[in-house]
This record gives C-alpha cells, structure tokens and sequence, in this order.
C-alpha cells in the first residue's frame, strides 16, 4: 500500500510534497521513498513544520488506531484524490484522511467517511454513504442509495445492489454479490454473499 499511496502523491506533486516514511519497516529498500524512522519522530516533525499525513496502512484496525495518535499530535490528514478519479454530478462529501485511487467514479451526493480507501476502478453511483475506515478494493461496485459502517473491509471485485446497508465491521469476501442487507459484524463471500 506504501508503494501504491506514493505513486498517488507523486501523481499530485503539484498538490503535495512528498517528505518520507514513517514506520516499522523492517525492509526499507522494500519502500520507494526515504523512511524517515520510527514513530517516535512525529512530534519532532510536527514541531519542525509537517503538518500533514496520511496513512498507507491496509488493515482497518491498525489505521485506525494511527490515525487516532497521529491526530492527537496536531498533524491535518487531508483527501488524497487522484486526478485521475471522475466525479460526476454535485453532492459529494470526503472526510478527512480518505484516498481516491486512479479510476474510481463517484456519481451523485457520495458521503465518504475518515480515513477510506476507495481504491482503483471502484464505481459509487448515486446516494452512497460510507464510513469511517471502510476499504473498498479494486473494482468493486456499490449501488445507488447503498449504506456501509464503519471499518468495514470490501474485497476485490464486490458488486453491492442499490439499497443495501452492510454494517459495521463486516467482512465481503472478493468477487462477492451483495443482494440484501449485512449485519454488523459479519463476514459473507459468494454469489449470492452469504
């Protein structure tokens, strides 16, 4: 995810100066940028000038859990939207920390929690609301007036049907189809998702 966010932002680096890692790396050469250190430096860097982060962590638990701390410190998680997304329509709405990968396409009034990551080819048409720390995977599809909780995980190539609510912390297996509604704290996978 690291290598994927950088290529993003170097994307926009007309937007944004990309500065470094910070992490537990345990193979830096792994990463396509400078690993400043550890966690331990981030008040340093935020006393020094850097006021703004965002997150290249896939599991929802753990960013969650950054994204608490490193708020905490002062720094600013701003959208990070390619250029390459398409937003059609008005009535969108992206809270702070959310990543809009190349080619994802958000019809009409989308709401977009903290902290998601929305990622390649993803289509949300109209009347959408996602929460916080929510990650939607690589061509997944979500219908028209759809409603997912918070930390949820959606697998690669999921279709949901217009109308659904999938709650909060569930799990959709990849290349799932939703076709009804998904309690909280669920894990469903197939065709149809059971």
């Amino acid at each position: 995810m690291a290598r994927e966010l950088y290529g993003i932002l170097q994307d926009m680096s007309d937007t944004f100066e990309f500065c470094g890692f910070i992490g537990n790396c345990n193979e830096p050469s792994f990463l396509p940028g400078p690993l400043l250190g550890q966690d331990d430096i981030l008040e340093e860097l935020f006393k020094n000038g850097i006021g703004h982060a965002c997150l290249a962590v896939g599991d929802l638990s753990i960013r969650k859990e950054l994204f608490l701390r490193v708020k905490r410190i002062g720094f600013v998680f701003p959208p990070i939207i390619h250029p390459k997304s398409t937003f059609v329509g008005k009535g969108h709405y992206i809270e702070e920390g959310t990543v809009l990968y190349p080619q994802s396409l958000l019809m009409n009034d989308i709401t977009i929690g903290k902290c998601c990551i929305i990622n390649s080819g993803c289509i949300l048409t109209h009347d959408v609301e996602i929460g916080d720390f929510v990650n939607l995977n690589p061509r997944s599809v979500v219908g028209g007036c759809t409603k997912i909780g918070s930390n949820t995980f959606i697998g690669l190539g999921t279709s949901i049907r217009d109308s659904i609510k999938i709650g909060t912390s569930v799990t959709i297996g990849m290349g799932s189809v939703v076709t009804k509604d998904v309690k909280n704290d669920s894990l469903v996978m197939g065709v149809p998702a059971n």
